[in-house]
């Protein structure tokens, strides 16, 4: 409906979805408080953001390690099958990048 009215009726979709993109009004956001009460919770939130993006990036790569560690040592020791030896190699070029 809102492609439709886009395109074949601009005036009636600039009316809902442009000009009047709220139910509220200026006057009820205001009302909610101060803006500067949210800049906390926004710190915290890009905080806790960069420390789990940090977290998952290394996790990520310390699983790559582990699955080349553990196929390398049982390649020494254990015939194993041809498809493992090819993850091994997979994650071995992508942990060092060339």
């Amino acid at each position: 409906m809102g492609l439709w009215l886009l395109v074949f009726r601009h005036e009636e979709w600039k009316r809902i979805y442009s000009d009047n993109c709220s139910l509220r009004t200026a006057e009820e956001w205001n009302s909610e408080g101060s803006p500067s009460i949210n800049i906390p919770i926004g710190i915290v939130y890009i905080v806790v953001g960069v420390i789990y993006q940090m977290l998952f990036q290394s996790m990520a790569i310390c699983v790559e390690l582990f699955v080349v560690a553990v196929v390398y040592v049982g390649n020494q020791f254990y015939p194993v099958p041809e498809l493992v030896v090819k993850i091994e190699h997979l994650t071995w070029i992508s942990v060092h990048g060339n």
